[in-house]
């Protein structure tokens, strides 16, 4: 049976949706459907011949089988190392995350809890909370580091070159792979997880009227920024990227 040789393991709130479908798009690439098959991070790992049916079928240009769970993206927790299991399941395979300002990504997944009916809805966004690991999960490098104690060929990329430039952030996927991109423009420009249509398409009464969803207050976003900080300049070191307009005040 055929196991994934690569894996697209974070962060939440990241474009790891958008990722997936789109390299799912090509002909040099498989991923699972459903995208996230949470298989690793389960208290009591079930069948792993059922999680290996989920990349059946692989045609024969396909060089890279995948599965792409943004909660893998994190520290070990109640004896639960989902970065060991993974290297000693399938070994040293390719590894990919995605990563967005911290600040902004506390404030999409605050907005992304309260459309699940976590959270009570608000305007304006003044709590800081870890409930669901809000906070930690933004702490890239220390997870980054942790893995790399298992991984060689972690790739990291940005939502900001996401948001920026659709082809350039995949051409810059396609060449580290050492692929030649094989993907239409169109492809490239649809949109996942739109939080208006989240919002219309809601079957509980936790909606924003008008389409008119929180913004974060300056205490907490002050709060954030120096929580943060070190982290932010261990990827910057991590990834010899500029990332001071993260923390600008």
């Amino acid at each position: 049976m055929t196991q994934p040789n690569m894996m697209i393991i974070g962060s939440q709130k990241c474009g790891t949706t958008w990722l997936h479908q789109v390299l799912n798009q090509s002909k040099y690439f498989h991923g699972s459907e459903p995208k996230e098959l949470n298989y690793w991070n389960q208290p009591n790992l079930s069948s792993y011949k059922s999680y290996l049916r989920k990349f059946e079928d692989i045609d024969e240009d396909v060089k890279y089988v995948y599965e792409s769970t943004p909660h893998y993206f994190c520290l070990p927790k109640n004896e639960i190392n989902i970065a060991e299991r993974i290297y000693n399941k399938l070994g040293d395979i390719r590894l990919v995350v995605l990563v967005r300002n911290p600040i902004d990504r506390y404030l999409s997944a605050y907005i992304h809890n309260i459309l699940a009916g976590r959270f009570p809805v608000t305007l304006e966004v003044d709590s800081l909370t870890n409930n669901y690991k809000m906070i930690e999960l933004g702490h890239y490098s220390y997870i980054y580091k942790h893995f790399q104690k298992y991984f060689s060929d972690i790739k990291i990329y940005f939502y900001d070159d996401l948001v920026h430039s659709e082809t350039n952030l995949i051409s810059s996927v396609f060449k580290d792979f050492d692929l030649k991109i094989d993907l239409d423009e169109l492809i490239l420009h649809r949109k996942v997880n739109d939080k208006k249509d989240k919002n219309k398409n809601l079957f509980h009464k936790q909606k924003f009227k008008n389409n008119v969803f929180p913004t974060m207050t300056d205490s907490l976003k002050n709060n954030l920024i120096e929580l943060y900080k070190p982290s932010i300049n261990e990827l910057e070191v991590i990834t010899g990227r500029d990332l001071t307009h993260w923390i600008d005040k």
